[in-house]
């Protein structure tokens, strides 16, 4: 009776040890996104033109989180917002930007990852998935 409490509680350690792995591969993605974007140091102007675009950032998320390309069901959002001090806000575009009345723009970088792990068994209060989310924000500018 206990040797099969212990193989349970042992069973149960290894699946939520995997969820914790994979939220730490989610991060360490996400992490790669940002530092991607911080790297590339793009201006307002590139994103608006479309010099640097939201898919490069996709593809440096991706590239770092192997596990996405067997996950049809993950999601990832990638945007550039463009700011005023004052917190008013608009998609980097050229149009958008010249609608904003200061001078001193701050461009962002958001980050949102989604993913639903499998969990091996189905754990009362908690079912079989695991709804899991990563995001990040950086100032680019």
């Amino acid at each position: 009776m206990v040797v099969s409490f212990l193989g349970l509680l042992a069973l149960g350690s290894i699946d939520f040890g995997m969820a914790y792995v994979r939220k730490a591969e989610m991060d360490n993605a996400v992490r790669a996104g940002v530092q991607f974007g911080l790297a590339r140091h793009p201006s307002m102007s590139e994103i608006a033109s479309g010099i640097v675009v939201a898919q490069d950032v996709r593809n440096a998320v991706w590239g770092a989180a192997d596990f996405l390309d067997a996950d049809p069901g993950a999601q990832l959002e990638v945007s550039f917002s463009c700011q005023c001090p004052d917190g008013t806000a608009v998609a980097c575009t050229s149009t958008a930007i010249s609608t904003l009345a200061c001078t001193d723009r701050q461009t962002y970088l958001e980050i949102r990852l989604e993913h639903d792990y499998e969990m091996i068994f189905a754990y009362p209060g908690l079912g079989q998935r695991l709804s899991m989310a990563s995001n990040s924000a950086v100032r680019l500018n």
